[in-house]
């Protein structure tokens, strides 16, 4: 499984590096609101709960920059959604099955889930306003 995986990360941390995410010793540690949206089962969490609800994933590592910039943006516009859609966090050092599978090569990476399929995304941190446009121009009616 080692020998699978290793052509995956040795392209996942090109691509980090040229994005500007770079691992920096003693990485903060996830806030609490973080670990109240990490995926724990992706069919559960995603799949499933955007057949009723879209669900946004944050694919994301805590030594990337820009995710830390990304993460209270999307935090925040979740505490306000009032349900209407739901943010899962994919920390990519966790879970690289999942990454490998939704075509990850670049954090952070958002994808928009409805009916189990992705019917938005991007790459990159957005600001509060942008990313708030996108979400009004992509979540489903």
């Amino acid at each position: 499984m080692t020998t699978r995986l290793l052509p995956f990360l040795v392209l996942l941390s090109l691509v980090v590096a040229v994005a500007g995410c770079a691992k920096q010793p003693g990485s903060s540690s996830p806030t609490a609101d973080s670990a109240q949206h990490a995926v724990s089962d992706f069919s559960t969490d995603v799949l499933a709960r955007s057949q009723v609800t879209p669900v946004l994933v944050d694919f994301w590592a805590p030594w990337c920059g820009p995710c830390k910039m990304l993460k209270p943006v999307l935090e925040k516009a979740a505490a306000e959604a009032g349900g209407g859609w739901h943010l899962v966090t994919v920390n990519v050092d966790n879970h690289g099955d999942l990454a490998q599978q939704y075509g990850i090569q670049s954090i952070p990476a958002v994808k928009l889930f409805h009916r189990g399929k992705v019917v938005a995304e991007f790459v990159g941190a957005k600001s509060d306003s942008d990313f708030r446009s996108w979400l009004a121009s992509n979540l489903p009616k």
